[in-house]
């Protein structure tokens, strides 16, 4: 938990540092180069993801901890999410999986 706080005040000293599109890669390779588990690389993600809401987990789980029928489930309820302005695509790679989930802007709907 502590390597995983330090790595995202690191991050945030080189956004501060090195701000702009330019920069985020590297940003985020270089905050992320001392962290050794998988857990800990999750955490930083799951803040990446969401900082205003994020919260150290202990057991986080990725998408490589499902099996193939909770992934086949997590499937199902996506391709639920489907409706008039909303679009979900899976992209299949061997075990990877890329879920797209868009939808139409306001601007768009009125042209």
């Amino acid at each position: 938990m502590e390597k995983v706080a330090e790595t995202i005040a690191f991050y945030e000293k080189l956004c501060e540092e090195r701000p702009g599109e330019a920069w985020w890669v590297d940003n985020i390779k270089l905050a992320s180069e001392k962290l050794t588990k998988k857990n800990e690389h999750s955490n930083f993600y799951a803040y990446l993801n969401n900082p205003d809401d994020y919260v150290y987990q202990e057991n986080l789980k990725t998408i490589e901890d499902f099996n193939a029928s909770e992934l086949a489930e997590i499937e199902r309820n996506l391709d639920g999410l489907a409706c008039k302005t909303q679009t979900t695509r899976i992209f299949k790679n061997g075990t990877d999986r890329l879920y797209l989930i868009g939808g139409q802007d306001d601007e768009k709907e009125k042209l």
